[in-house]
């Protein structure tokens, strides 16, 4: 967790070091002494004791004072990077002639989710079969299998699209009635039935 070099003035012993911390990560910054006063930079760091939290990207100073000796401590948080994408759903059907939306979530290194359509490429292994146009339209053109591509800054993620010969011929939305206390959330589906018998959940289609 800690990088750099300490620099030390033969004088009085004062320390330097320069020390990365993930956010929402801690590092122990030691100083010789058993009595310190520890100075921050509160829109980058939260230091509690010995102990800073790193609270958003930027660069903070931590001080320690002791019998007229000083140590500086400079804290980096680096920003947070995209490290994986998916797409989602990661599998769907759609009869010939119907539509769905896909989207691209992102997983940064500090463990956070982001929707990174927008920034997503998409390409079709099958485009006669499912079209895909920017933002993770797909149209159903044909019968067959396709798979679907996404790249963000050279990450890529597939999702598997399978259309049928069947017609759509009616949808019901799940669950049908409920009662819902105020402030509190209810993920409804869509259910497509299709004339040949099948069903499919198309609620990423509408």
């Amino acid at each position: 967790m800690r990088e750099g070099v300490a620099n030390q003035s033969q004088g009085n012993h004062d320390r330097a070091e320069v020390i990365e911390v993930k956010s929402t990560e801690q590092a122990k910054l030691d100083v010789d002494g058993s009595s310190q006063q520890w100075i921050e930079l509160p829109e980058v760091l939260s230091v509690a004791g010995p102990v800073a939290q790193a609270l958003k990207p930027g660069q903070g100073k931590v001080l320690a004072k002791l019998a007229g000796l000083e140590a500086a401590a400079l804290v980096t948080v680096p920003a947070a990077t995209l490290v994986k994408i998916e797409l989602a759903p990661p599998q769907l059907a759609l009869g010939q002639g119907g539509s769905a939306l896909l989207s691209v979530l992102g997983t940064l290194s500090d463990g956070a989710a982001v929707d990174v359509t927008a920034q997503a490429g998409f390409s079709s292994s099958a485009p006669a079969v499912v079209s895909v146009s920017p933002g993770g339209s797909l149209r159903g053109l044909s019968p067959g299998v396709a798979m679907i591509t996404a790249t963000v800054a050279g990450m890529g993620a597939m999702a598997e699209v399978t259309v049928t010969a069947a017609k759509l011929i009616s949808i019901t939305v799940l669950p049908s009635t409920a009662s819902l206390p105020a402030g509190s959330r209810l993920l409804f589906k869509a259910r497509g039935q299709y004339d040949d018998g099948s069903q499919a959940d198309l609620s990423a289609s509408v």
